[in-house]
């Protein structure tokens, strides 16, 4: 075999193993790219299915939320504290006085108002949440009273002053509870009712696993 012959042979070898090479590198890189965007879909798929069940979860807590509450409102949702003076007058005929009497009593009156957690409804709203209470009611059924002060004022002694501060404070009782009717149906009290249920809501909502962010709420009463 010649030299030219020879060097042929060499060069034919020498290329199919370049060529051997480039094409190795090429598949390589193309692997790569390959595994590369598997990982991307797969990552892509697992972050789909975590939305997914973050939403699925999601719903059963905005489901359970009357019963996320329930706890909450067996105390009173809403407490207001007042301190109120009361003038009794007693003409002296009535208890065969010498004078006409003025009895002065101080007292401090507890509100409480209630709300029923089993009577919630929860629905989707446009930007957010809509829930939907019962109205509240008044704790007890009536005010808490505490007698803070009592004073009796007469133009002469009297003797006796049980049945005057009785009749005192049976008639402050009677005007307190109707005062009481009044604040229960009143803007002030639905609207701390509202803005209480909607904290409560947030609150609970917002440590339930998965939950990222909890819409805005609307409470309103039924």
């Amino acid at each position: 075999m010649d030299v030219m012959t020879m060097m042929v042979i060499a060069g034919c070898i020498l290329s199919a193993g370049v060529v051997y090479v480039v094409l190795k590198v090429d598949h390589s890189a193309r692997a790569q790219t390959l595994q590369d965007e598997i990982l991307a879909l797969q990552t892509e798929a697992a972050d789909q299915k975590k939305r997914l069940q973050d939403c699925t979860r999601y719903s059963d807590y905005v489901a359970q939320l009357p019963t996320l509450l329930a706890d909450k409102f067996k105390a009173p949702a809403v407490k207001l504290s007042r301190e109120m003076t009361h003038a009794e007058c007693i003409v002296k005929e009535k208890y065969k006085l010498r004078a006409d009497v003025v009895i002065v009593s101080k007292y401090q009156v507890d509100f409480a108002f209630m709300l029923d957690a089993n009577a919630l409804s929860v629905a989707a709203h446009t930007n957010g949440l809509a829930l939907k209470v019962s109205r509240p009611t008044l704790a007890a059924g009536e005010p808490a009273l505490k007698l803070l002060s009592q004073q009796v004022i007469s133009a002469n002694a009297v003797s006796d002053d049980r049945a005057l501060l009785a009749e005192a404070d049976a008639n402050f009782r009677t005007s307190v509870r109707t005062l009481a009717r009044n604040l229960v149906a009143s803007e002030q009290v639905l609207a701390l009712c509202r803005l209480r249920v909607a904290e409560a809501a947030r609150d609970a909502l917002a440590v339930q696993p998965g939950v990222r962010q909890v819409p805005a709420l609307f409470v309103d009463f039924k």
